[in-house]
Order: structure tokens, then sequence, then C-alpha cells
């Protein structure tokens, strides 16, 4: 996708933006104009008898109530639109320059994964912040665990999908915008949930639910026949009208651990149910998003109108602090015993579809990153995935290399599973096993990967290319290392093939004993035919090559040294690297002479 079409969208959305600007100030003069003429209406209408003044302060009155209504609709739209010039704003950014407009995911980092820590999946300038487009909690996870954790079986499920989400550049960007507006925070999810575990204290109870009906409905009776003069009732009505504020206040307790518990949410549940009712509303072709569309669906009524039912009964709950509003409304009708008894009813008529409508919406959201991911890179490929142990891939590059820096090659783990990859410092070693490693990860989740051909078996991915020793496990560097190892020995042991990479392991121990590591742990992960990389700076490492023909392989980065400098073209060779450069680099740094 170019920038140019982000920064069209841009303008369109600013230009209606200051459309809608102009019309929501228009309403809000009219709307102040209507209130004041109907109260000046209905002053007339007090001091002089006729007809004519309380028809108008009665129609000026509805007319005002419409144009709140309508001011209400425009301030959304205009927020919405705001937003959406925003969204392209940041997407015309970030493919202009280095900017990453989504959250970078830090809370995701775990450095036990197999791989995660190792290729900085989360964390600044990681892939998941260059992917992510997601504005709920649901959408984070559902993108993390797609990326750390995916399900290898709906790889064809997921590339229809992200190839529908591709050209659906509307319906992402929609999506993003009502999220942005006010997203399901993970402090607002975990309310939500914990509200739902409660038991309901009033649905269900025949003794209120008769309550609720006779009171309100006895004060209404005895209010007519009293204005009517009908019957003497006035007495009975005021004296219901008591009751009925007892009956609240006996209620209000259990409304303000409600209100305690709904506090500050139900504006994202209005933002959830505007989401959600944007995915029913859309026409996919894709097999899974129909799927997750029909979660959303699969209810007499959609999750969006019960969602926005629950935030709007939250916030009728919430004015229950309004004291003269709270007296005349549970004085005569027990509105907020009402409220409390339909939201309770609503807990326990849709609380089990909650997290199927929640995964819906995280679904939806980590798909569409990965859609926004191949439409900003349409030169990407679509991986084949083979059914059998391979990997071949050719022009591959790293994905957050910008285009003009990027350089790309080519590897297959086909015929000659492992390889030996030699190479100087900074030639490009660990750069070109995390490009594999990354590429590799975008394909298991069914995503486009930076590459011109990319065919694999979805293997089960490990790393050991970053240890960290802890002080607070009284543990070493070596040893976090060999325990790494262990790990590694006991997942390729569980039969799953495993796809090794490995940069320069056993840093923390002499050279021969590094060497006679080093070669005791290739003979083990080749008597298992394991597939895989080791990068190290030992040359004598390629010498196994003859002991193992066929399974085994040199690769190299070379660099290019002269009298008095070092060149590096970062392209993949054949064979044993020739040029080691420590010494060159710190000689021309003054380090050594």
């Amino acid at each position: 996708m170019s920038a140019t079409v982000y920064k069209e969208r841009q303008n369109q959305f600013e230009q209606k933006t200051k459309q809608l600007s102009r019309q929501l100030a228009c309403t809000g003069i009219s709307r102040f104009i209507s209130f004041a003429a109907a109260l000046a209406f209905g002053y007339f209408a007090w001091m002089e008898k006729g007809i004519v003044w309380p028809g108008l302060s009665g129609l000026l009155l509805i007319l005002f109530i419409l144009l709140v209504a309508y001011y209400r609709r425009i301030s959304n739209q205009l927020e919405f639109t705001k937003t959406m010039a925003v969204i392209n704003l940041e997407e015309a950014a970030f493919l202009a320059q280095d900017y990453f407009p989504g959250n970078n995911g830090s809370d995701f980092i775990d450095t036990h994964h197999p791989y995660s820590y190792d290729i900085d999946l989360f964390g600044n300038h990681s892939l998941y912040q260059y992917l992510n487009r997601t504005t709920s909690m649901p959408g984070a996870k559902a993108l993390a665990k797609a990326l750390t954790d995916p399900d290898t079986a709906t790889i064809a499920a997921r590339q229809e999908a992200i190839a529908t989400l591709k050209t659906a550049l509307d319906f992402r960007q929609r999506l993003m915008a009502y999220g942005k507006q006010n997203s399901i925070s993970a402090q607002a999810l975990t309310q939500l949930y914990e509200w739902t575990d409660t038991p309901c204290t009033l649905y269900g109870k025949k003794l209120w639910y008769i309550l609720l009906l006779v009171l309100p409905a006895a004060f209404l009776i005895c209010l007519l026949f009293s204005s009517f003069d009908i019957a003497p009732v006035g007495s009975l009505a005021t004296g219901l009208f008591c009751l009925n504020m007892v009956c609240t206040g006996f209620l209000f307790v259990r409304f303000r651990t409600q209100t305690n518990a709904s506090s500050g949410i139900s504006k994202s549940l209005q933002q959830l149910a505007a989401q959600l009712s944007v995915i029913e509303k859309e026409k996919f072709s894709s097999v899974l998003l129909r799927t997750q569309q029909q979660k959303l669906l699969n209810q007499p009524v959609s999750a969006s109108t019960s969602i926005a039912r629950l935030a709007r009964l939250f916030n009728n709950l919430d004015s229950i602090y309004n004291l003269p509003v709270s007296i005349l409304l549970n004085g005569s009708i027990l509105f907020h015993p009402h409220t409390f008894y339909a939201i309770e009813k609503w807990k326990t008529a849709f609380r089990s579809q909650l997290p199927a409508w929640l995964d819906a919406l995280g679904e939806m959201e980590a798909l569409g990153s990965f859609g926004n991911f191949a439409c900003n890179n349409p030169g990407y490929t679509t991986p084949i995935t083979s059914s059998t142990e391979n990997l071949s891939t050719t022009g591959m590059g790293h994905p957050l290399i910008p285009a003009a820096k990027r350089v790309t090659n080519s590897i297959s783990l086909s015929k000659e599973k492992f390889v030996v990859l030699t190479g100087s410092n900074m030639s490009g070693k660990s750069t070109f096993l995390r490009t594999l490693a990354i590429n590799l990860v975008l394909a298991k989740t069914g995503s486009v990967v930076c590459a011109e051909s990319f065919c694999c078996y979805p293997y089960d991915l490990f790393l050991s290319m970053r240890i960290n020793d802890s002080l607070a496990d009284n543990e070493s560097f070596f040893y976090a290392e060999l325990k790494r190892l262990q790990q590694l020995i006991g997942r390729a042991q569980q039969g799953q093939p495993v796809l090794v990479l490995l940069d320069e392991i056993l840093r923390g121990t002499n050279s021969n004993d590094k060497h006679n590591g080093t070669v005791g742990l290739i003979r083990k992960l080749a008597a298992m035919r394991v597939c895989g990389i080791i990068a190290t700076h030992d040359v004598t490492i390629g010498t196994l090559r003859t002991a193992y023909e066929g399974y085994m392989t040199n690769k190299c980065f070379e660099a290019q040294i002269s009298s008095d400098t070092i060149q590096f073209d970062y392209l993949l060779k054949d064979g044993v690297c020739s040029q080691l450069s420590a010494s060159f680099l710190m000689k021309q740094l003054g380090i050594i002479d």
C-alpha cells in the first residue's frame, strides 16, 4: 500500500471533520434556541390562558429533545471521523519513516519461551509492534498467541482470511477506529469478568419480581385516580411513593456494589458494541472470518445489540447518585431496582456468551493486523506449507529492516538438513538466524512473509541466541545456557519435527571446552536428524561435514578486509569462512596495537 493512499484518506476524513464540526456548532445553537424558546412560551402559557402558548412550548420542547439526540449522533460521528483521520496519518507516517503506531507488547515478554525472547518478538521496535493494529486486550492477546503459539492446523484458513482482510481497508480501519475511541483495557476486561462471576441477588427472586411489578403499578393507578378525582387515594399514593423509596434504600448497598464494579466500563462497552456491529455487518468470503462472525450472530439478539443494552443499563444505574432524579424515578416507578433487575437478567442470559464474543473480536483484530501487514507490503509472498519436513526460501529478508537497506538471501534445508554457519563478527550471522526465525513464525500464523518464495513445514521452532543469568536463582550465565540446551534436547526427543537455530553456544567456557561441547551437541542433534543451523566463529566445526555427508553442509558470511578497511556484503555463501575480523576491528578502534 502506498503512503499516498493513506494521505488521501486522511485528507478526506479531515474535510469531513470540518464539515461535521460546523454541523455540530449549528445544532448546538439550534438546541439552545429551541430550549430558550420553549421556556419563554412556557412562561407565557403560565401567565395567560389559552392553548397556543402551551402548544408551542410543547412542540419546541419536543424539538429540543430531538436536537439533543441529533447533537449526540453528530458528536459521535465527529469523534469517529477524527479517529479515522489519525489512523491514516499514522499509517502514512509508518510507511514513510521509522514509526510504530501499535503497542509494543512488552507485557508478553517471556525469557523462557522457545524463541520469542531470542528474536525480540516483543518490546520496542519488535515484530509485534510492527504488526500490531489491535485496540483491545482480547485483540492484543490473540495477536501475541498467534505469534507464540500458532494453531498450525488452521494455516490455510488463516491465509484465506488474511488475503480477504488485505483488501478490506475500510473495514479494518473502522474496526480499529471504534476501538481506539475507548478500548477494552486489561482493567476493564478484568472488571467485566469479575462482574459476570458474581452471583445474582435480585433476578430470579419471585417476591422481588412481584414487588417490582405491583408497587409502581399501584402508585401510578392511585396517582391517576387522585388527579382526576375518581377516588380519594392521594394519601395512599403518598404512602406507596414512600414504600418505593424504602425498597430502593434497602437495595442501595447492592446498587453501590454494582456501580463500583461497572464504573468506567460503560463507555468501553459502547465502543465494544460498535466494533461488534462492524464485524456483524461485513460480508466475508473467508470461512474462518464467517465462523468468527457467526459467534456474534448465533443468538436471537446479536452480540452488538446485547452489549449496547448492557452499556445503557450501566449508565442508567449510575444515575442513582443524581438525588433529585433518583427520588422522582424510584419513588414513582422503582427505576433503579428495575434497572438492577434487568442487569442481572442480562448477566444470567449472556454471561456464558461473553467470552466467545470477546474471542471473536480478538481474533478479528489479530487477523486484521496481519491483513494490514500484507496490505502495506504487497511485494511479500504467501508461503507454501509442506506436509513433509522441508524449508526452502529465496530472496528472504528481515521485515523490520527498511527495503532500501535490506539484504536478502536464499537457503534450502530440504536435502541437507543441518547447516554450520561460520563468519566473522558483524558479518550478519545473527541477523540471518533472526530473519529465518521471524519469517517462519509469520508463515505459521498464516501471514505473508518477506521473501520471493517460502516453502516450509510448520516446524516446532527453538532458538538459543540470548541467554540471561539470574542472581535471584543463583544461576550463572553458563548454567542458564546449559538449561536452555537441555530444554532443546528434550523438545527434540519428543518426536515433533524441530527447527533449531543456535548462535555461538557455550560462550561461558574456555575455547577447548566450547569446541568439544559444540561438537558433542551437533552429534547429538545429528543422531536425531534434527533440522537446524548453528552459527559459530569456530571454523574447525565445519570439518564435521565429512562425517555427516548428505545431512550437514557449511555456509558462511565473508568479510572483505584490505589494509585499512573492512566491508560486509551480508550475502550467504557456500563453505567455511576464511576471513575473521575481531583482531582487525580491535586494531582499528585502537584497543590493541
